[in-house]
């Protein structure tokens, strides 16, 4: 099984291998492939395989 949580952005051309698991508010940066578990929520990840670049991020929605 994959798993996937909420507010997870994948960008252009990533792969996520079968097993695989990405925690809530995560990044995932252009072409990486994630194997196993991403389980640092509010991270950056980058690469083959896909390792964390950067913690503690936040984003939000302004509206106007």
């Amino acid at each position: 099984n994959v798993s996937i949580g909420n507010h997870v952005w994948l960008s252009a051309d990533v792969k996520v291998l079968k097993g695989s698991s990405i925690a809530d508010n995560s990044i995932i940066g252009t072409g990486s492939i994630v194997v196993g578990s991403i389980d640092d929520p509010n991270s950056i990840y980058v690469g083959s395989p896909a390792k964390k670049i950067k913690s503690s991020i936040e984003w939000t929605r302004n509206r106007h």
